[in-house]
Parts: C-alpha cells; sequence; structure tokens
C-alpha cells in the first residue's frame, strides 16, 4: 500500500513540475508567495514550488518575477535581512507610510521609555542611599548630641559644686 501511495505522490509531483518545466523556467525560478505579498525564503523554494503554473500575463506572474528580481538582489548583497514595499498605489503607499511611519515611532518611544525608566531605577536606587546617609548620620548627630548633653550636664554639675565651695 505503501508503495502505491508513493507511486502516486511521485506522478502527480513529476506531471505537476513537467507543466511548470515545460514553460522553460528553471526551479530556482520560484518563489512561492507566503501571503500578502510575503517571499519565501530561497531555501523553501526548491522544497515547495507551486502547485500549478503561472498565467501569462497575470498580477500573480507579476508578483512572481518581482519577488525572483528581489531574491536574485538580495543574493548579490549577501541575503542581508530587509523589509520593502513597493506599490503602484498612491493611496495605500500613504496608508503603509504612515503605518510604517508609527510603527518607527512606537519603537522609538519604547526605547525611550525603558531608558527613562533605567534612569527612574537609578535615580530610586540613588535616593535610597542618600535617605540611608542621612539615617546613619540623624543616628550620629543624636548619639554626639546625646553625648554633648552629658558633657553639658557633667560641666554645670562641676560648675554648681565649685560655686558651693567658693
Amino acid at each position: 500500500m505503501k508503495s502505491n501511495t508513493h507511486t502516486i505522490l511521485w506522478a502527480a509531483t513529476l506531471c505537476i513540475a513537467g507543466a511548470v518545466f515545460a514553460q522553460g523556467a528553471a526551479p530556482s525560478d520560484f518563489i512561492p508567495p507566503l501571503g500578502d505579498g510575503v517571499a519565501a525564503p530561497q531555501s523553501a523554494v526548491k522544497e515547495a514550488p507551486p502547485a500549478a503554473p503561472v498565467a501569462p500575463g497575470s498580477q500573480e506572474e507579476m508578483l512572481l518575477k518581482m519577488r525572483v528580481a528581489v531574491e536574485r538582489i538580495a543574493e548579490d548583497y549577501g541575503n542581508p535581512k530587509f523589509a520593502q514595499i513597493f506599490t503602484n498605489d498612491p493611496a495605500r503607499a500613504t496608508a503603509l507610510r504612515e503605518r510604517v511611519a508609527a510603527i518607527a515611532s512606537l519603537d522609538r518611544l519604547k526605547r525611550e521609555v525603558a531608558a527613562m525608566e533605567k534612569k527612574q531605577r537609578e535615580l530610586a536606587e540613588a535616593v535610597r542611599a542618600q535617605e540611608d546617609r542621612l539615617s546613619a548620620m540623624q543616628r550620629d548627630a543624636a548619639a554626639k548630641e546625646s553625648v554633648l548633653r552629658q558633657a553639658a550636664e557633667v560641666l554645670s554639675g562641676l560648675q554648681a559644686q565649685t560655686k558651693e565651695t567658693k
């Protein structure tokens, strides 16, 4: 049963691949879409060719060619990570530009908030250290005041004794 299933799968794969490659395309020319105009990485291309050939002149063919071109250009520059949106719809471009700006602004604001929170923690720690130092100084001052009071009492006792002896 397994061999029949494998044979049927191989036959279907060969039929699809034959139809696709009969149009003169190489396996590396296909980058299947992942949805919303996102292209699959080159490693996924070789593992998952499209299920059916793309009709010439269709929007899918145009997007496919764009994805292939982007992949080839990225390969020329060492496959750096990038995100770029291309459109010829001015209204959609404006909306996307605003969204990208909002995301960038949000990311910047998150970094600023994180920096401020870090500064707040550092300042709170410095305040606690100063409060601890103040408490220690107050205890020291109270102890010295107590010693001073005792010395004053001894001095006044001595002065009272010297007045009595005169």
